[in-house]
Formats: structure tokens, sequence, C-alpha cells
């Protein structure tokens, strides 16, 4: 969703279906388009959508290129094309970009949370994805740190906890618990409770 793809992904290594799903998702093609890349066949894994061109490169060592098209005699080719016409490096360590002209981007940041770390006796890992939206003259290798604050953010909101489980139930002889008993063994309660078990389980229906 940012429109930068780096080259070295392989969509095949991190889809788990069947091999014509994996190949469907992994497909990348382009067009040619007044002299542009434009994104014609484009599957789920790229984040990328078809008609948005290929504005430029961004080189492993940071530098940055824009492209025109150099696939001399076609009309259309596959991103292996485009990686070997331009020489892009593939590499994981060493990888180069695929910058796509979007009129809009957007960066995630992604926080685990556990609400044990935030003074609540009890364990819920939860996952939390801040998505914010990169300003419209951000050059596409700017880095931003956006993302990083909100995780330092919600990082720095840890609390450990102050009273055990035990504090924050109720006792047996509580007034709240036993007018919760009495109703449910009171007419309206039993019929309720009559009714509740002659339902079908919500997952069935």
């Amino acid at each position: 969703i940012t429109g930068v793809v780096p080259v070295w992904l392989n969509p095949k290594n991190k889809i788990s279906v069947d091999k014509k799903e994996k190949a469907a998702a992994s497909t990348m093609s382009f067009v040619k388009v007044d002299n542009k890349y434009v994104a014609d066949t484009v599957g789920g894994f790229w984040g990328v959508k078809a008609g948005q061109a290929l504005k430029g490169i961004k080189r492993s060592d940071g530098t940055y290129e824009d492209v025109k098209w150099e696939v001399t005699g076609k009309s259309s080719c596959t991103l292996e094309t485009l990686k070997k016409v331009h020489k892009l490096s593939s590499s994981q360590t060493d990888t180069d970009y695929l910058i796509f002209d979007k009129p809009f981007r957007y960066n995630t940041a992604l926080v685990k949370v556990d609400t044990k770390d935030y003074a609540l006796p009890q364990t819920r890992q939860r996952c939390y994805l801040f998505v914010y939206k990169l300003h419209e003259d951000e050059d596409e290798d700017e880095d931003d740190d956006l993302g990083p604050y909100f995780q330092h953010l919600v990082s720095h909101l840890k609390e450990p906890v102050k009273h055990p489980l035990e504090a924050f139930i109720l006792n047996m002889d509580h007034e709240v618990i036993r007018r919760f008993r009495e109703a449910l063994l009171s007419g309206p309660g039993r019929f309720t409770s009559l009714q509740k078990s002659q339902e079908a389980p919500f997952w069935n229906s």
C-alpha cells in the first residue's frame, strides 16, 4: 500500500495455497503506455493495482532513478523481464525497490501488546495495525518515523500489574452476587434458562 515493492520478494515462498493460486498471486506483468511501464496483471500479493505506472527504481545503495520503457520490440513484459532489462538486484540483503506512482500512499506499523503489561492482571495478546497516510509531497525514498513513534508511544504506556486478579472478583456473599443469584433462581430466570437451552448453537444459525 506504499507503492514501494522490494524486488527480492518471492510470493511463492509466502503463500500457503495450491500451485495455481500461488502462480496467480505472484503474477505481475506490464504493458507499454506513454513509454511507461504500467501494471497490467497483478496478483493479490503485491499490493499494487492494475493500471498504476512504475515511476522509478530505488537502488540498494539508496539512489533513485526514473524509468522509461526499455523492452525493445515489445509492448508488454513480465516482472522477470523488467528485472533483467534494468539489472535489478533481487538479493534479500541487497535489494532494489520498484516505486509506483500512487495518488495516495500509506505506511503501516504493527504493535503487539499483552494486557498484563498494561496493569491488567490477565493475559490477552493482541496485535494492532497502525495505518497512516504519507504526505503527498513526500519523496518515495524518504524515511518516515511516525510508525516507530507510535510503537514507542504504546510501549511508553506500559505499567506493571499492581493488584492480583482476586482483587477484581466479588466475594460470593457480596450483595450484587446475592441479587444476581436470586434473579437466576426466580421464575423469569428459570424460564429464560429453559429458552436458551432450546436454541440452536449460534455457529449453526
